[in-house]
């Protein structure tokens, strides 16, 4: 007992109206009737927890429903009797708010109940909720180019979210205001496993070129291992940041490569036109980005 009622503490406030006397036969507070109530379970009270109270009886603890206005809102509570509750009598109270989302018919419905037990007097109710609005623009992609497919970006923390529409001279109530600026990590780099599979995604080398590209890249020191990841070496971070946005760094190109040597074996296109698409690309690309530079450099 004591240690639920240790673990049961945090979502408790003391009421300081533990010494007020009641004048005799005044109730002091008036309770609505349960059976005009529809219980959305077998509990006609509504409550959910093991040991809940089924019905009200003498000398023992009672439940008693009871609502009260709170900024225009009606608000529905449950208070706790202990067993022999007289009106004239004064009795210890507690007002038990539910923690971590519940309602008052789960935790602090139990909470107030073991309480009353030992001879309180405990209101169980929903607190007030808090609702926000938010809504997330990314000012600079940053790590998010990397990838350059939506595909890649996580879900969490970037998806736009929309501000619902308002008109002239709604009203809001606002309980608060501040602006946070936060980077989000990047996501988990490649493993060796990891990356072969975005290459076979992507139409990136075959079954049997993929780990030597892998090798390839690593003996060029374009990439290295880091533990079990792979991570961009400077040398390779400088090439992504001359050709990001390129053609050439469009993974479509690769595969459209495979393709035209497929079409190259099977006797579809001659050696003479493939290589014609090759020098006539080559010329393309390598023009994208010497104007890109020579015009930053002029």
């Amino acid at each position: 007992m004591n240690t639920l009622l240790k673990t049961m503490l945090c979502g408790v406030t003391a009421l300081l109206f533990a010494g007020a006397s009641a004048a005799q036969n005044k109730q002091p507070f008036i309770s609505e009737d349960f059976s005009a109530i529809q219980s959305p379970n077998d509990n006609p009270f509504g409550l959910v927890y093991r040991g809940a109270i089924t019905k009200n009886e003498t000398g023992k603890v009672n439940i008693h429903r009871i609502t009260y206005d709170l900024n225009g809102l009606k608000i529905v509570a449950n208070v706790y009797t202990p067993a022999g509750y007289e009106v004239s009598r004064s009795y210890p109270a507690l007002v038990v708010a539910h923690p971590n989302g519940g309602c008052k018919e789960q935790v602090a419905g139990l909470y107030s109940q073991r309480m009353a037990e030992q001879g309180y007097i405990c209101l169980a109710f929903d607190a007030a909720q808090h609702f926000k609005a938010e809504q997330t623009r990314i000012i600079e992609a940053g790590w998010h180019d990397v990838f350059m497919h939506s595909d890649m970006i996580p879900a969490s923390g970037y998806s736009v979210k929309e501000l619902p529409e308002v008109e002239k001279g709604d009203t809001l109530n606002v309980c608060g205001c501040n602006l946070i600026h936060k980077k989000q990590l990047p996501v988990n780099p490649f493993t060796d496993a990891e990356l072969v599979e975005y290459m076979e995604l992507n139409g990136l080398g075959t079954v049997s070129s993929r780990t030597n590209i892998i090798r390839t890249l690593v003996n060029r020191k374009y990439i290295r291992y880091s533990g079990k990841y792979i991570v961009p070496t400077p040398k390779g971070m400088f090439t992504y940041e001359t050709i990001r946005g390129k053609k050439i760094a469009d993974t479509s190109l690769t595969a459209d490569w495979e393709k035209q040597l497929a079409g190259l074996e099977s006797g579809m296109i001659t050696g003479q036109d493939f290589l014609n698409r090759i020098r006539n690309l080559a010329k393309e690309m390598t023009d994208d980005i010497f104007n890109t530079y020579s015009t930053k450099e002029e």
